[in-house]
Parts: C-alpha cells; structure tokens; sequence
C-alpha cells in the first residue's frame, strides 16, 4: 500500500471525523502508511466589524484543528475557498 489521501472540509465537524478515521481505521490497518489531508477550508463567515466575537471564535477553531489534525496527518495540505465567493473577491478588491 501506498498511502491515504483524504480530503475534508476541515472549518466543520468533518475534519474531526478526517482525524477519528486516520487515527482509528488507517493508521490500526497500514501504521507505516503516510496520509495526505487536502484540508478544504471555507472563507469566514462572520464580519469582523459587526460580529467580532464569532469572527475571533471561527479564527480561533482554524488554529484548534490545525494543532488537533497536523499530527496525525504526514502532511497536510490547505486549500482556502474564500476567493470562489464572488462577492467576497469583489469587496476585497474594490
């Protein structure tokens, strides 16, 4: 066996469930095997400016899943989705 790649929304309850499967399942089956996570994270949904407590919280979980899955993982790699929101890109940029 070569390996696991695994691909998870990483800012849900999904990458809980990415690490609970690799730590469980994978890692039990193949120890040696190395395990790629393509880590999917969603742009913020929260306004700094008018929700600044759920805006510091949603940053706050980035950092908690970062240190919960980058040990279980042999390497991780983020996408970041923020710029496909048009409007986002557009509000940033104007």
């Amino acid at each position: 066996m070569q390996g696991f790649q695994v691909t998870a929304d990483v800012t849900t309850g999904h990458g809980s469930l990415a690490n609970i499967v690799a730590n469980e399942f994978m890692r039990d089956e193949a120890p040696k095997a190395p395990i790629l996570l393509y880590a999917i994270e969603t742009r913020n949904p929260f306004d700094e400016s008018l929700q600044t407590a759920k805006h510091d919280l949603a940053a706050l979980n980035r950092s908690l899943w970062l240190g919960e899955l980058l040990p279980t993982f042999d390497m991780v790699i983020p996408f970041n989705t923020a710029f496909q929101d048009a409007k986002y890109l557009n509000s940033r940029l104007f």
